[in-house]
């Protein structure tokens, strides 16, 4: 959203200008998944969720169909009955009925007919209560999904068998689980999976691959052959950014440039970045698009671009930032993420982007971002 830029416009002034920086790549690239959701019961943030804080601690797995949902109470209560097709994990039961809420965003709402995966916590015959609870639970018991919504993954009919087949490995590789035992799921012309659970998988790579996994991340980073699923393509680059595998370098650079996806260009920028070679700034200065270039969302591809110049710390940025910053248009993000990037290139000595902050802070017509360029100057003197 573009904010007019007066001294009376409306910003949060309360930090400097790590308020104004990029939002963090991976979440954004994870965010894909959730958008792939079809429509039905929203379970908002299983896309950022990894297997070990979902799935580990479940104490029973299941895969069901709803069969009924009881009347709303006055909160929004309601009881769904799920009969159980096959249990992953823990003690089966027949049927599993399962809290939910109409009114509570944080809870599930159930709908008759839809198949679901529950993953729910302490077993109804553990714990003090156990003898009290065994009548209950031979009907099926009340069983509550860890964590509210997101304990309920909502899987058409077409996902099915593929989703059960992953949610199997996961439990069985759980301890040692690693690329090579998801790689069947990650490719494009396999059965469809529920893309959350592809989110969780990834989510749950994220901190077990290294630099051994390179001949595999690079593959699917690079694309080469399109046979990747996409969440899965945007996820490895960032990873071959984060580990720094130079062999993609070369690929990162062309996606960066000439991609017809958007969100790839974007993802590729980023990885950049991270990889930390000099060479890519001249990869990445032309994203700095002038206004009058700009198509929609390209300005978050300059963001990220700024971004990955600033980590580079390369000198030659300098007078594209100020540019950018100084461009007479109202997206303050994006002067903001120059005027960030300025001040990582500044923090190493380099003295014409400090010339730069103080143009900034003299010039720009938002008092907010010269606030933002003088406080970026006194913290990499540190003032």
């Amino acid at each position: 959203m573009h904010t007019t830029p007066t001294d009376t416009t409306p910003m949060d002034t309360k930090g400097s200008e790590e308020d104004m920086s990029l939002r963090n790549p991976m979440v954004a690239i994870l965010a894909l998944v959730a958008c792939s959701l079809l429509a039905g019961p929203a379970l908002a943030d299983q896309a950022t969720r990894s297997w070990k804080t979902l799935g580990a601690p479940a104490s029973r797995i299941v895969l069901g169909t709803v069969e009924r949902v009881s009347k709303p109470g006055p909160d929004g209560e309601i009881r769904a009955k799920v009969r159980v097709s096959e249990t992953f994990r823990g003690r089966h039961t027949p049927v599993v009925r399962v809290p939910g809420n109409t009114m509570d965003a944080t809870q599930p709402n159930f709908e008759p007919g839809i198949q679901v995966v529950l993953f729910l916590g302490d077993d109804p015959m553990d714990g003090p209560k156990a003898r009290d609870r065994k009548r209950k639970h031979r009907r099926g018991g009340l069983a509550t999904p860890i964590g509210g919504q997101s304990g309920v993954l909502v899987v058409p009919e077409e996902m099915v068998p593929a989703t059960a087949d992953l949610i199997r490995t996961l439990i069985r590789e759980q301890d040692a689980l690693g690329w090579k035992a998801l790689e069947p799921s990650f490719f494009e012309a396999a059965e469809p999976v529920h893309p959350v659970l592809i989110g969780i998988s990834l989510e749950e790579l994220r901190s077990r691959v290294s630099p051994d996994d390179e001949p595999d991340l690079q593959r699917a980073a690079c694309n080469a052959t399109g046979v990747w699923r996409q969440s899965v393509h945007l996820w490895a680059m960032n990873t071959a950014g984060r580990l720094r595998l130079d062999s993609t370098r070369d690929c990162l650079e062309d996606k960066a440039t000439d991609s017809a996806s958007f969100d790839e260009r974007v993802a590729a920028a980023s990885a950049l970045g991270d990889l930390g070679d000099p060479k890519s700034a001249d990869t990445l200065i032309p994203l700095l698009l002038p206004p009058e270039e700009f198509d929609a969302g390209s300005d978050d591809l300059a963001e990220v671009a700024a971004l990955s110049l600033g980590k580079l710390g390369v000198p030659g940025a300098v007078d594209p930032l100020i540019e950018l910053a100084l461009d007479g248009t109202d997206d303050l993000g994006l002067h903001g993420t120059a005027v960030h990037a300025l001040g990582m290139i500044g923090k190493d000595g380099d003295r014409s982007a400090r010339r730069a902050l103080r143009q900034i802070a003299r010039e720009h017509p938002n008092r907010l971002v010269r606030k933002q360029a003088r406080q970026t100057l006194r913290r990499i003197r540190g003032e």
